[in-house]
């Protein structure tokens, strides 16, 4: 694992005073139990991140992606009053403070990364994203023990892969080793930390790592999916029957980290409105129809082929990888247990999952 500085070490009592300086100058979110659930909100303390200790050190994975807070769900692109020659734009305010996201898993960070694609094209970088993106310092917390559906393995990722985020902390015991791997990573870390890992302490992380990528027993064949020719894919008999399950409700598409699909519309008032962005799935039946009322995707057979050959092939032609980290959010929530794992060994002339 290459890295920009030494390695560092913070005993885990310590991190309560670590998100405690970090909150001083930084905006920090960081991960919460609620109920349940482990979601990714803003904490004023490292006092209010650390009740929820088990949620913030120990978790599998939380049930939303935080890509929210680069691309939210609902995002006002800007706002106008007037009409005619007197209307006036106004862009969203840029944030006061910095914003350090703590304990984000490498998957989603890597998801992060394979969005930076979609959102970061030269010469037409989103405004929104890029303000949050070049504002957001991310901090991941490498999985000691991943989930039962977890596949990042096979998605060229891993439990401790390190793109998209800007230093990782590894679990040894009683502390964590910290690495940074970006300029922004190694600035934050230089102020904050002051302990060098000894060499015990890395030895210990590495083996740590090591068997954390033995324990990903899930195995996908993507490499040979996404191979396949086009037509070959496209012309698969397995739509005809993956259709049929699919109840085309979204859930996958708004728990992946990855996907970016979205809908434009106006909420207008009486002065003015908010030109607004959502998420819209291609699993929807109106994501593609026409205002002439044609839809090139009339039934649930082309809108999960569609959904399934974006992931598995369209961005591996465009940017050389398949747009899925194997967080496995889509097998856990789906109510009909539509598993991409299998359909995509399906497609590779294997069995499933």
């Amino acid at each position: 694992m290459s890295h920009l500085l030494k390695p560092y070490k913070i005993d885990k009592k310590k991190l309560t005073d670590l998100i405690d300086e970090l909150c001083k100058e930084y905006r920090v979110i960081a991960p919460i139990r609620d109920g349940k659930k482990i979601l990714f909100e803003e904490v004023k303390s490292g006092k209010d991140a650390m009740l929820g200790r088990e949620a913030l050190l120990h978790f599998t994975n939380s049930q939303k992606s935080p890509k929210e807070l680069f691309f939210p769900q609902c995002d006002c692109l800007f706002s106008y009053e007037g009409k005619g020659s007197d209307l006036k734009l106004k862009e969203p305010e840029a944030p006061d403070k910095k914003t350090v996201m703590f304990g984000m898993r490498p998957c989603d960070a890597r998801s992060v990364e394979m969005l930076d694609r979609v959102f970061l094209q030269e010469g037409r970088e989103d405004p929104n994203y890029k303000r949050r993106r070049d504002n957001t310092i991310i901090l991941t917390i490498g999985c000691t023990k991943p989930g039962s559906t977890c596949f990042c393995t096979s998605m060229n990722g891993g439990p401790f892969s390190v793109e998209g985020g800007d230093a990782i902390f590894t679990d040894i015991g009683d502390s964590f080793v910290v690495e940074a791997h970006t300029i922004k990573g190694k600035d934050l870390l230089g102020e904050q930390l002051s302990v060098e890992a000894d060499d015990e302490s890395l030895k210990k992380a590495a083996e740590i790592r090591l068997k954390a990528s033995d324990l990903i027993k899930s195995k996908v064949n993507a490499k040979h999916a996404s191979e396949k020719p086009m037509l070959e894919l496209f012309k698969s008999p397995i739509w005809d029957t993956v259709h049929e399950k699919c109840l085309g409700c979204g859930v996958c598409t708004f728990f992946c980290p990855t996907c970016s699909c979205f809908d434009v519309v106006d909420e207008k008032t009486a002065d003015g409105g908010d030109r607004i962005r959502i998420w819209d799935p291609c699993t929807f039946p109106l994501y593609t129809k026409q205002a002439s009322g044609f839809n090139p995707r009339p039934t649930g057979k082309e809108r999960i082929r569609q959904r399934m050959l974006h992931k598995v092939k369209y961005t591996t032609t465009s940017y050389g990888e398949m747009s899925c980290v194997g967080c496995g959010r889509c097998v856990l929530n789906c109510p009909v247990n539509l598993d991409i794992r299998q359909v995509i060994n399906t497609l590779a002339g294997g069995s499933g999952a």
